[in-house]
């Protein structure tokens, strides 16, 4: 289990770096999108289960 949580960090690290910080698509649309359509989450639990580095 161990290599596993080290393998997805470091998947998880290129993912953000190569697709969520330098895509315009992402920083411009995607993400501005989705946190448009989630809303004031202040004081609520969110279950990230989607496909992508976490940083909601």
């Amino acid at each position: 289990m161990t290599n596993n949580i080290k393998s997805y960090s470091k998947l998880a690290k290129f993912y953000s770096e190569e697709f969520e910080e330098c895509s315009p698509f992402n920083s411009y649309y995607e993400r501005p999108g989705m946190l448009n359509l989630i809303g004031d989450v202040k004081e609520k639990y969110i279950l990230d289960v989607g496909c992508a580095a976490g940083l909601v």
